[in-house]
């Protein structure tokens, strides 16, 4: 079997569950946590489904022109057109954004946020741990120099993130050992999606701690916000622009 494009398989699962298979599962194999079946619809987020505490508390930190970055099947821009805002929501799986379009999304992109051309937004937001898109530690800080192109001049970026410290503290010592060997940067992890028959390549995902966060958006001109807190160190933060230091005063 030759490995597809490592979001091919998500966006089949999105699809099938959209039309009826409501019982669809989607592997996902890691190499630091247990392979596991995941409901598709925990992905898809159907519409009579209440949205976590977080992701509501996120929609509340919405405002303007806002961008939904890896929005998936787009129930978050769903809810956000449907308060009236402009909303532009981009994922990379063709599949996907099939589903966005047929849920009546009205902007809808197919790519990624690094590379795709786009506007100007007053708020992007990354959820289900969408900052770690960024893959990398190094591409943590990347992730942040493209918000600071994309975002108006008063504008926020909202997310939510997990540290793997806290997502595998429950582990022993002899795990967390066999982890570290050939992982220096603890966080960057590998993941690989399976649907039916089409099985994905890994590909890289990163779980920041609040401090590694703070150090890319600082780097950045970001001030970093934490905004709420959730189960199993899960965090929701928002980053804005940090005021300029008046001239003849220190910082």
């Amino acid at each position: 079997m030759i490995p597809l494009d490592p979001w091919v398989p998500l966006g089949a699962a999105l699809l099938a569950y959209h039309n009826g298979r409501h019982d669809a599962l989607l592997r996902i194999d890691s190499d630091v946590f247990d392979s596991e079946d995941v409901a598709v619809r925990h992905y898809y987020r159907p519409d009579m489904d209440p949205l976590e505490d977080l992701d509501r508390r996120a929609l509340e930190h919405c405002s303007g022109a806002v961008l939904d970055a890896g929005a998936g099947a787009g129930r978050h821009a769903l809810d956000l057109q449907c308060q009236g805002l402009e909303v532009t929501a981009i994922d990379v799986a063709e599949d996907a954004v099939q589903v966005m379009l047929d849920r009546g999304i009205s902007d809808v992109r197919q790519g990624d946020i690094f590379t795709s051309e786009l506007g100007s937004y007053d708020t992007i937001l990354l959820l289900m741990n969408g900052i770690g898109l960024a893959g990398h530690h190094e591409g943590l800080q990347k992730l942040f120099d493209r918000f600071g192109e994309l975002l108006k001049p008063d504008g926020r970026v909202v997310f939510d993130a997990a540290g793997l410290d806290a997502e595998i503290s429950h582990l022993d010592a002899q795990t967390l050992s066999d982890m570290a060997i050939g992982n220096p940067q603890l966080g960057e992890v590998f993941f690989r999606l399976t649907f039916d028959d089409l099985e994905g390549s890994w590909y890289p995902w990163l779980f920041p701690t609040s401090t590694q966060v703070t150090d890319a958006a600082h780097r950045a001109g970001f001030d970093f916000t934490v905004i709420g807190r959730g189960a199993r160190g899960a965090f929701l933060a928002e980053v804005t622009r940090r005021a300029e230091t008046p001239r003849g005063v220190r910082g």
